[in-house]
């Protein structure tokens, strides 16, 4: 959908007046992404979600490689 479809159809503020209950901590980076996209120019919001993504692949990474699932058993020691 693009920006001025959402802010015709009052897509913030539908967010906004949603009840208390409906945000939960792990809904925090969808609402966030939903307001950056409305609000921040098309080459700010580009860099910032290629850094965010960059960043959640890294800490995954990290993750995974913590728990030995990156290398294949014969190359763990």
């Amino acid at each position: 959908m693009h920006v001025l479809q959402v802010l015709a159809a009052r897509g913030p503020r539908l967010i906004l007046e949603m009840p208390g209950a409906c945000f939960l901590p792990e809904h925090e980076p969808y609402v966030s992404a939903i307001f950056r996209h409305i609000l921040e120019d098309p080459v700010t919001l580009q860099a910032a979600m290629e850094a965010e993504i960059r960043n959640t692949l890294s800490a995954r990474g990290q993750h995974a490689d913590a728990a030995g699932l990156l290398q294949p058993p014969c190359c763990t020691s």
